[in-house]
C-alpha cells in the first residue's frame, strides 16, 4: 500500500478504507457470510491515491464462536480496473470523436423510449448529416475531414446539456 512503518504506527485499520460506506458494506457482508472472495473495494494508499483492491477474507471466531476479528489477503487490482475502464470506452465511443457509437446510441434511444413512455415525457432526435463531405475528404485529405468531424463533435458536446446524448454513427 505504500505506507511507511511511521504512517502505521497508531493508524486503524479503519483508515485505509476509501469510503466508509463501502467498508461498513463490506464488513455486513463478511460477517453474514463468514468469508468472501474477490470483495471489491477502494483503499487508500500511503501516499493518498485511491486503489482498487480485491479483497478474500474470512471471519475468526473464538471457541464460543465470538468475531474476534479477520483474515485474509488484498491484491490490488488498479492496473486491470484501468484496462476495464479503457475496454468499455472502447466499446462504446468513436475512436476518432470520442462521442458514442451507433451501438451505444441505439441502447440510449432505447432506454430514453422507455421512460419516455413510462413518464409520459417528450423528447427530440435530430439527425444530422454533412453535405459534400466527400468533397472535404478529396480536396483537402482524410486528415482535414477527421479534423472537420473532430471540431464538430466538440462543439455540440460544449454546447448541449450533460443529459443530452451525441453519438457518431459512422462516416460523416
Amino acid at each position: 500500500f505504500g505506507y511507511s512503518r511511521e504512517q502505521l504506527i497508531g493508524t486503524s485499520v479503519l483508515d485505509i478504507y476509501a469510503d466508509a460506506e463501502e467498508r461498513i458494506a463490506f464488513v455486513k457482508a463478511l460477517s453474514a457470510r463468514g468469508e468472501v472472495t474477490d470483495y471489491e473495494i477502494q483503499l487508500k494508499r500511503g501516499d493518498g491515491a485511491i486503489m482498487a483492491a480485491s479483497v478474500s477474507a474470512h471471519v475468526r471466531r473464538d471457541a464460543s464462536g465470538a468475531v474476534v476479528g479477520f483474515e485474509g489477503a488484498i491484491r490490488d487490482i488498479s492496473e486491470r480496473k484501468h484496462f476495464e475502464s479503457q475496454l468499455l470506452h472502447v466499446a462504446n465511443h468513436d475512436p476518432l470523436t470520442g462521442l458514442f457509437n451507433r451501438r451505444r446510441f441505439d441502447e440510449e434511444v432505447e432506454r430514453h423510449l422507455s421512460e419516455a413512455q413510462r413518464y409520459d415525457l417528450h423528447g427530440a432526435l435530430l439527425f444530422m448529416d454533412l453535405d459534400q463531405f466527400k468533397d472535404v475528404n478529396d480536396s483537402r485529405g482524410h486528415r482535414a475531414g477527421d479534423d472537420l468531424l473532430s471540431t464538430l463533435a466538440r462543439l455540440l458536446r460544449d454546447r448541449l446539456r450533460a443529459t443530452d446524448v451525441v453519438a457518431r454513427l459512422g462516416g460523416d
